[in-house]
């Protein structure tokens, strides 16, 4: 799987390094997504109206998810670490890198997931049966799993304004997230389809 991912890397930056007609509209940016997520991308003009992105995604982020009731509560803390490399290929309405378009791609990466499950409850009839250790209970299960192998394709739309070297843009979509190595979904954006939305502000030259 490594193997495959370095070409799959190798292969997209051969792909924009070889769009020399356009060569001067290039863009790189940091984009700004869910929080947890440190992405930077790199875009190329390849045609009038078409360009090709490549981006790197960092993760380091936390969910939870809370259940509580008058004497019980039972909460789940998600954290996913790992990277993503993505590729995307862009048609612009009008002019690349300027105005709105559709956007297509793929991504590879690899993750590590740490659950942590915890409950708690509070039994006030226990006091009366001189059971004091079955008064407050507690239990806590952490499942990790390493090194999981993710990829997927990805489809959406946004819009690009670039003010002289300022490159601004926003863009939404759905992740479909094919390939899971140990089939662990547990939150939403390992789940089988995905939306997601970001905002990127860089540098044109």
């Amino acid at each position: 799987m490594k193997n495959n991912i370095q070409l799959i890397i190798a292969t997209c930056i051969i792909a924009l390094s070889t769009s020399a007609l356009y060569a001067q509209k290039n863009a790189a940016k940091f984009v700004i997504e869910t929080p947890g997520r440190y992405c930077f991308a790199y875009e190329r003009a390849c045609s009038p109206k078409n360009t090709l992105m490549l981006e790197y995604q960092k993760w380091d982020q936390s969910s939870v998810k809370s259940v509580s009731g008058i004497f019980s509560s039972d909460v789940t803390n998600t954290k996913i670490t790992g990277y993503r490399m993505e590729f995307m290929a862009r048609h612009y309405r009008k002019s690349a890198m300027k105005g709105g378009f559709l956007e297509g791609g793929f991504y590879v990466g690899k993750h590590d997931v740490t659950i942590v499950h915890k409950t708690s409850s509070f039994n006030p009839v226990a006091i009366f049966f001189f059971k004091f250790d079955k008064v407050n209970e507690s239990s806590s299960d952490r499942r990790e799993y390493k090194s999981i192998a993710v990829g997927g394709g990805k489809i959406g739309g946004g819009y690009h304004i670039t003010i002289g070297h300022l490159s601004m843009e926003g863009s939404a979509g759905f992740n479909i997230n094919a390939m899971n190595s140990q089939n662990v979904r547990p939150v939403l954006p390992l789940k089988g389809a995905a939306p997601y939305g970001r905002i990127a502000l860089g540098f044109a030259f």
